[in-house]
C-alpha cells in the first residue's frame, strides 16, 4: 500500500518501518474490531444446543485478546492461531491439528469461513464439511449471509 502511495519517494526507510509497525499495531489491537450483530445470539444458541465450538485463524497472537475483549473467547475450545502453531491455512495440516486438539472426527465438524481456498477447500481436504459465509459484497458464490442461517443447515443434517 505504501509503495502504491509512493511513500518511498517522500519517506526514509526508518519512517516507512515505523509506519508499518504502527499500522500492524492498529490491525492487531482489540479496539478496532466489532462483532457482527448475529455473533452473540448464534454463539449462545449453539452453546445451548450443546455444540462445541473452536476457532482456526490465520492471525496474530493478539487474536485471543481480541476474542476476550469482545466477550466471546469463552465460547471456543480450541482457539488455534496460525502464528502460535506454525501452520496456516490453506495448509490442511492446521485442520488436522484442530481435529487432534479437539479430539473430534472430521465427519462431526462443520467449518464456517469466508475464503474459498482457506476456509472451504482446505478443510475439505481433511474431510471436514465447510460452509462459506458471505459477509461482504465482494464475497461471491454459494453460502450463508448470516450465522443464524446455520440453524437451517443443522436442521437439514438431522
Amino acid at each position: 500500500m505504501l509503495h502504491k502511495l509512493d511513500a518511498h519517494e517522500a519517506w526514509t526507510a526508518d519512517e516507512i518501518h515505523a509506519c508499518c509497525h504502527e499500522l500492524y499495531d492498529i490491525y492487531t489491537a482489540p479496539a478496532y474490531y466489532e462483532l457482527f450483530d448475529d455473533v452473540i445470539p448464534c454463539l449462545e444458541r449453539l452453546r445451548d444446543l450443546g455444540l462445541r465450538l473452536g476457532v482456526i485463524s490465520n492471525f496474530a497472537p493478539t487474536l485471543k485478546a481480541i476474542l476476550k475483549s469482545k466477550g466471546v473467547y469463552h465460547f471456543f475450545d480450541p482457539v488455534i492461531v496460525s502464528t502460535e502453531v506454525g501452520l496456516e491455512k490453506p495448509d490442511p495440516a492446521i485442520f488436522r491439528l484442530a481435529l487432534k486438539m479437539a479430539n473430534v472426527e472430521a465427519k462431526d465438524v462443520l467449518y464456517i469461513g469466508d475464503h474459498e481456498t482457506n476456509d472451504i477447500w482446505a478443510p475439505n481436504q481433511e474431510g471436514i464439511e465447510a460452509v462459506k459465509i458471505l459477509r461482504y459484497d465482494y464475497h461471491t458464490g454459494q453460502g450463508i449471509r448470516s450465522l443464524m442461517e446455520l440453524f437451517d443447515e443443522l436442521e437439514v443434517r438431522k
